[in-house]
């Protein structure tokens, strides 16, 4: 039982909840369970933290909301006897600050502690550089291999598939090619750090894509620039698509200004994260995505989207910034520096754009909101339901995957 349940509720900016654990018996400190452990767990849940306390001999819990802006505070109380002849025995008083989608965190007290909760205005906490790189690459190659699983499969149902089906996972041509463009700009980067013979950074895309090329022919036709060429398990065909292995096997690159083809399909956009996780100056990335994507497909709706996100991408990766906002800002340094193609495409791409956001705050089943927006042959289509994904599902990967990957579509390169 609890006989002080305080709660104090200032304009939503501060909670306070003092709880002092009783035997439900007396009413009296439990210090004869010693030394019985409470649990006291915090499972931080969307915007949601459930708190509660649990003995042998009483039992309660407090349920609050809390806004993603703020943090939670724990401070630890104990009373004199405890303090006394116990104290290295217990932790000491602490302060943490969760983002939301954190693991469960559990922490154990012992009886006849005094706990005091109190939610404040904090800082969000900031997810390093290298952490959003990892989770951007990691993520991107589990979505891959997750869809793989499905390509080309029909009649797809709502949220089918949550897990590998066979215990692992394997990635397809979208993950190899992203990290094919991932090693072309270090292999710049590198060079011109070591003021050796300067390379354009798409200049050494290119050439990684021709080695790319190789691992799928099995060849070594193209001196070796990329040192991935050469790990066995990259060595392997993974459906690859036509246009980029047409195109790179024509020996062709396609530009901004002498496209290659006429195809907008998705083997530009599922490839080219490595440039907005790199490029921190957003409309030098859209620039490298735009020219990355036009190496193999030339209609301006397949390459649109890879400058869209490599903007997008690269405004994730250098702020602390909301989704929603970021690709708002990401559709507004597109209209205002790559609106080149005419006011046709322009439409046709925002139009599908701002469906995929309009549809992600709606009521409906991923399945029916995805169908609308296609199937992700298509670049747009691929970027329009990739997006609606995420924004759907903001507060989780695992939803976000799950989403992007079911559907009677190209899986997964709507899932990388």
């Amino acid at each position: 039982m609890f006989k002080d349940f305080i709660k104090v509720l200032d304009n939503k900016k501060h909670l306070k909840v003092t709880v002092v654990l009783l035997d439900k018996k007396d009413e009296e400190p439990i210090v004869n369970y010693f030394p019985y452990e409470t649990n006291t767990i915090f499972n931080i849940r969307n915007t949601d933290i459930n708190f509660a306390l649990t003995t042998k001999e009483a039992k309660g819990s407090v349920n609050f909301f809390v806004n993603k802006n703020f943090g939670l505070d724990l401070s630890v109380e104990y009373a004199s006897p405890l303090r006394t002849y116990y104290q290295d025995l217990m932790p000491e008083p602490f302060k943490v600050v969760y983002r939301l989608e954190e693991p469960k965190i559990t922490i154990k007290l012992l009886p006849d502690i005094k706990m005091t909760i109190e939610v404040e205005k904090v800082e969000r906490v900031k997810v390093i550089k290298q952490d959003k790189i990892r989770g951007s690459l990691i993520g991107g190659a589990i979505g891959d291999a997750l869809g793989y699983q499905i390509e080309f499969q029909r009649g797809i149902r709502d949220k089918q598939v949550t897990g590998f089906l066979k215990g692992q996972g394997i990635i397809s041509d979208d993950t190899q090619m992203t990290l094919f463009t991932a090693n072309g700009l270090l292999y710049a980067a590198t060079r011109n750090a070591l003021k050796l013979i300067r390379i354009n950074p798409i200049d050494s895309i290119y050439e990684a894509y021709l080695d790319w090329l190789d691992t799928q022919n099995n060849r070594h036709d193209h001196k070796g620039m990329c040192w991935i060429k050469y790990i066995p398990d990259l060595r392997i065909a993974r459906a690859p698509g036509n246009t980029c292995i047409d195109s790179l096997c024509s020996k062709n690159r396609g530009t901004l200004d002498e496209p290659i083809n006429n195809s907008k399909g998705c083997g530009g956009v599922m490839r080219v994260a490595p440039v907005g996780l790199y490029i921190k100056d957003y409309k030098e990335a859209g620039m490298l995505g735009a020219e990355t994507g036009a190496l193999t497909h030339g209609h301006p709706l397949g390459i649109i989207p890879c400058y869209f996100l490599a903007v997008l991408i690269s405004i994730l990766t250098n702020e602390d910034i909301d989704l929603r906002e970021a690709v708002d800002k990401t559709i507004n340094i597109y209209e205002e520096n790559f609106n080149i193609h005419g006011s046709k495409i322009r439409n046709e791409f925002l139009y599908l754009i701002n469906k995929a956001i309009e549809l992600s705050e709606q009521d409906m089943t991923d399945i029916d909101a995805i169908r609308e927006l296609g199937e992700g042959w298509v670049a747009e289509e691929t970027l329009a339901i990739a997006l609606y994904s995420c924004l759907k599902y903001s507060n989780s990967y695992k939803d976000a995957i799950v989403c992007a990957i079911n559907h009677d579509g190209d899986s997964d390169s709507t899932g990388s």
